[in-house]
């Protein structure tokens, strides 16, 4: 199960493999607590697939950050 932030432009900006149900709705809550809390056109979206564009943005930010992290 996958739970899918969008920003106001509906460019993914977060997404987190969930373990469970109950993880799942743990990260559905703290991202509405601390992301749309000031931003009404964000959204969540909860899936248990990635679309292929989904992945790719994904694997893109893996390597951004692995890059950062081996500098």
């Amino acid at each position: 199960m996958f739970v899918k932030l969008y920003d106001d432009l509906n460019e993914l900006v977060h997404v987190c493999e969930c373990k469970d149900a109950k993880h799942a709705l743990g990260m559905i809550k703290s991202d509405i607590e601390i992301f749309l809390k000031d931003r009404p056109l964000w959204n969540i979206s909860v899936s248990h697939e990635l679309s292929r564009a989904e992945k790719d943005k994904t694997w893109e930010a893996f390597e951004a950050i692995q890059k950062l992290n081996s500098n």
